[in-house]
C-alpha cells in the first residue's frame, strides 16, 4: 500500500507539472495578442535662454545702402543759370592783353577763291566788320609774288616785293571801316600753313601775324 500510494504521488505530481507548464504556455499567448504598450513622451521643458544675436556687420564691408552720388556735371556758373561769362565761348576779338587773340570760329568770314579775276587772281578772306566789329582781311595772290603760286605748305607773310614775296597780304582794321588800317603799309610779317586753298573751302593756321606798329597776334587757326 505504501508503494501505491507514493506512485499515486509522483503521477499527481507530474500531472500538476504538466497542466501548469500548459497554462504557462496559454497565458503567454494570450500575451502576445495584446496591444504594445506606448510610452509617453517625456514633457518639453520650456527653453528660458535669449536668442542668439546676429553677428556684428563688418565695417570695412558692409556699410549699408550707398547713397546714388550726384552726376559731375562740372563746375558750376556763379549764379547757377549757365551764363557766366568766364564759362562762355572766347570773344572774336580780344584786344585786352599784350596780344590780339582771335576766335576765328566766331567769326562771320566771308571767302571768294577767285577774287581779282583771270589777270590778277587771288584768294581773299574777310571778316565782316558790320557783324564782327572788326576787319581782318588776308589776300593770297597767286601771280603776284613769285614765291607763292597756289600750292599748300608753310609760307612768309609777305607783300612789298612781286619777285621775292608770297603775294600773301594781310590788312587789319581794328575798330571800324573808317579806322586805321595797320596792314596798309603792307609791312605785315609772320607765316601762315595753307593745308586746304580752293574753290570748296579753306584750312589756314596763322603764325606770329605782326604789323609794322608793333601789334601781335597770338597763333590762330582759319577753318571754312
Amino acid at each position: 500500500m505504501r508503494v501505491v500510494v507514493k506512485r499515486s504521488f509522483s503521477v499527481l505530481l507530474f500531472g500538476g507539472a504538466v497542466l501548469a507548464a500548459a497554462c504557462g504556455n496559454e497565458v503567454d499567448g494570450d500575451n502576445a495578442d495584446a496591444a504594445p504598450v506606448v510610452s509617453e513622451a517625456p514633457p518639453e521643458i520650456a527653453d528660458d535662454s535669449p536668442p542668439p544675436e546676429d553677428p556684428p556687420a563688418d565695417d570695412a564691408t558692409d556699410n549699408g545702402p550707398v547713397a546714388d552720388e550726384p552726376a559731375d556735371d562740372g563746375p558750376a556758373d556763379g549764379d547757377g543759370t549757365g551764363d557766366d561769362p568766364a564759362e562762355s565761348d572766347p570773344p572774336a576779338l580780344d584786344m585786352s592783353g599784350e596780344t590780339v587773340m582771335v576766335n576765328w570760329a566766331a567769326t562771320n568770314p566771308t571767302y571768294i577763291p577767285d577774287a581779282g579775276g583771270a589777270d590778277d587772281p587771288f584768294f581773299q578772306i574777310h571778316t565782316s566788320n558790320e557783324l564782327d566789329g572788326f576787319y581782318l582781311d588776308f589776300e593770297l595772290f597767286t601771280v603776284w609774288g613769285s614765291a607763292w603760286t597756289g600750292e599748300t605748305g608753310t609760307f612768309p607773310i609777305g607783300c612789298n616785293d612781286p619777285v621775292n614775296d608770297t603775294g600773301i597780304c594781310v590788312h587789319f582794321v581794328p575798330d571800324s571801316e573808317e579806322g586805321v588800317n595797320l596792314g596798309a603799309d603792307f609791312g605785315a610779317t609772320g607765316t601762315i600753313t595753307i593745308n586746304q586753298l580752293d574753290a570748296t573751302g579753306y584750312d589756314l593756321v596763322v603764325s606770329g601775324l605782326t604789323f609794322s606798329d608793333g601789334t601781335t597776334f597770338e597763333d590762330f587757326s582759319m577753318v571754312g
